[in-house]
């Protein structure tokens, strides 16, 4: 096997691509922002219709307890079976309960807190990164490269997800489509 020297200026300097398919403009971080957010509030929407149609099976369910309840004091139920029903009633409950918790942590806002930190490293990446020294550009590539290999003299990496998107997106004139 042929060793090849590079030196560390060119591997650098490979990177460069990569930085310029991921640098946005402010406008267009706006642009996708706007969008996100359009969508986001629409999923918020249709988690809360959902949340309040777990809510009112929730009262449902509390109307099955007080009838068994009744039921058990007329002498219509016996006890083992009205406590099969109230067991029935209550993993009903913890069901729903556990499905709101679930839904309202889907709810929460962080994706566009991860997404305001991907447009943070986009936005103007190319001048940010000739800007870094060694050690910040090492973090910023590790942030947004993946799988870096050197091939002979020729470096070869894939963006991350997030910045290979907004690269296609950059490069895709219909990207709201996606």
């Amino acid at each position: 096997m042929k060793l090849v020297n590079i030196s560390e200026e060119k591997i650098w300097d490979q990177f460069e691509p990569a930085v310029e398919a991921l640098t946005i403009s402010q406008e267009f971080a706006n642009d996708i922002t706007a969008a996100l957010n359009e969508t986001h509030e629409k999923q918020k929407a249709a988690i809360k219709k959902q949340m309040e149609g777990y809510r009112i099976e929730l009262l449902g369910l509390e109307g099955k307890e007080d009838s068994a309840y009744q039921d058990l004091k007329k002498g219509l139920l016996d006890e083992t079976s009205y406590q099969r029903q109230i067991e029935r009633v209550r993993s009903g409950r913890r069901h729903y309960e556990n499905e709101i918790e679930r839904l309202t942590l889907t709810i929460s806002d962080e994706a566009m807190v991860s997404v305001k930190k991907v447009f943070e490293l986009a936005i103007n990446a190319k001048e940010l990164y000739k800007s870094m020294n060694r050690e910040d550009r090492l973090e910023y590539l590790k942030k947004v490269c993946s799988n870096p290999t050197l091939d002979g003299l020729t470096l070869q990496y894939q963006l991350q997800s997030p910045f290979a998107r907004l690269s296609n997106w950059k490069e895709n004139s219909k990207w709201r489509r996606e």
